[in-house]
């Protein structure tokens, strides 16, 4: 008799993390036909493709050359990434995914410039530092940009006694 039941978990990552940990890319040019193969489900972390859509996303591609894909990696339609992600991912300048990788900056809750965790109830700022923030390495330091609007904002009410 089973005693649990085991599904699809993902350990939310940032997409500059996902890029960073990325073992082998699924790279193609732009307008080409990939095969990608997935597990058949969401309950086993399988993901779903729209034929004719083009998408942005990561995987792994094995010894035997299949390419393969999970719901935990990062996938986007190429047309719902955000302004901010389109320009850290399509760009080679101290401003890009790519170079802040090799720059070795650590994102996560143990991070001490680029904090990254589901901490509130609505994953608000999570969804904010995906769409919006680079954790950029300036001088020894690295640290969140373009996150401003990201962090919420807490109202202390002072009572009397």
């Amino acid at each position: 008799m089973a005693t649990g039941v085991h599904g699809c978990r993902c350990r939310g990552r940032h997409p500059q993390d996902t890029f960073a940990q990325l073992i082998m890319g699924i790279t193609e040019r732009v307008g080409q036909a990939v095969r990608i193969e997935t597990a058949g489900n969401s309950g086993i972390c399988g993901v779903r493709f729209t034929p004719g859509k083009s998408y942005i996303l990561t995987g792994k591609k094995r010894s035997d050359g299949i390419r393969e894909t999970d719901s935990c990696d990062f996938i986007s339609q190429l047309n719902n990434l955000s302004p901010y992600q389109s320009f850290y991912l399509f760009t080679r300048g101290s401003y890009s995914y790519n170079r802040n990788c090799r720059r070795k900056c650590k994102i996560g809750p143990e991070s001490k410039g680029c904090g990254y965790q589901q901490e509130n109830e609505y994953n608000k700022t999570t969804e904010c530092l995906d769409n919006k923030a680079l954790c950029k390495r300036e001088g020894r330091q690295c640290r969140w940009v373009n996150s401003e609007t990201c962090y919420p904002i807490y109202v202390i009410t002072r009572t009397s006694p």
